[in-house]
């Protein structure tokens, strides 16, 4: 491979066979004791690698849902169909959405918004993309249940984000973290002819810091900067 920055799909792919192999070696480590029978487990192997069905915990009350592959794969296909929700991209953003968040990170540090540590911990230095996948809603009924859609965000882009702020909401004195919930209030759209699409968003984040006056200790925002405008 020629010098230079690593490709990030190929540092992406490479840690997930890692993982997988690490699996292995745990599988082959594990202790042979097993508390059910060869028929059973024999059966339990032949259900895992049946392709045409699929697996899965139910939306809720922790049941074991076996369902066809074909009509899962439908109602999959159906959601993400929708456009009112989603939308097919030509190519991966990640690595954009990694050039604005390294941006906005190295100015917050430089600002000494956050310390050293908080920003090696946000930080996510190869992000895998997140896994799309559905749980079926048995408690609203048995026979072709809706699905639930789940995005799994796992070693993702903005998997640290969330634990910072949680942990910030705690911090603060704000009650459990679970009741934190967040609202959009604004849609920010691409701006006419290109443009500085980070300045844009500063500027409307410091003019909702101050229509909603939520700098501390009123808020959790600890500045108001309007160098932005600049």
């Amino acid at each position: 491979m020629p010098p230079g920055a690593p490709n990030p799909t190929l540092v992406t792919f490479g840690k997930l066979v890692e993982r997988d192999i690490e699996l292995v070696v745990k599988s082959k480590n594990k202790v042979k004791n097993q508390n059910i029978s060869i028929l059973e487990r024999k059966a339990l192997s032949e259900l895992q690698n049946n392709p045409k069905i699929l697996i899965k915990p139910a939306d809720k009350g922790g049941a074991v849902v076996v369902q066809n592959t074909k009509d899962y794969l439908t109602e999959a296909y159906r959601q993400l169909g929708d456009s009112s929700f989603y939308r097919q991209l030509p190519h991966n953003p990640v690595e954009t959405f990694v050039e604005e968040r390294d941006s906005i990170l190295n100015r917050a540090l430089e600002k000494q918004w956050i310390t050293k540590k908080q920003f090696e911990f946000l930080k996510v230095e190869y992000p895998m993309t997140p896994v799309f996948y559905l749980l079926p809603k048995i408690h609203k009924r048995l026979v072709n249940p809706p699905d639930r859609p789940i995005v799994a965000s796992k070693n993702s882009l903005n998997n640290n984000l969330d634990y910072a702020i949680a942990r910030h909401y705690k911090e603060k004195n704000h009650g459990s973290a679970a009741s934190l919930r967040f609202i959009g209030i604004e849609r920010l759209l691409p701006i006419p002819r290109g443009g500085n699409i980070i300045k844009q968003l500063l500027r409307r984040e410091a003019f909702w810091i101050n229509e909603l006056f939520t700098v501390e200790p009123f808020g959790m925002n600890d500045s108001h900067d309007l160098t932005c405008f600049l």
